[in-house]
């Protein structure tokens, strides 16, 4: 088992013993067919909402700050 300081304390990790072969087999295959029909990456719905996030906060770049002006000094 990886153990790391996300796992510890930030993802939702499970450890499942299974003890009886056959059922062992079947959720194995229930696994694999979840996986087969998983859609990796960024979905759809996923890009449309980062648009819309992204068009009413910005690009997230940080913009260029404007140069300040010199600081002066009066002696008297």
């Amino acid at each position: 088992m990886y153990e790391s300081a996300s796992a510890a304390f930030q993802n939702d990790e499970t450890l499942l013993l299974i003890r009886s072969p056959l059922l062992a087999r079947h959720f194995e295959a229930e696994v694999d067919r979840l996986w087969r029909g998983a859609e990796l990456g960024v979905s759809g719905r996923l890009a449309r909402r980062m648009e819309q996030r992204r068009r009413s906060c910005g690009s997230g770049t940080q913009r260029a700050e404007a140069a300040a002006p010199a600081a002066t000094t009066t002696i008297r």
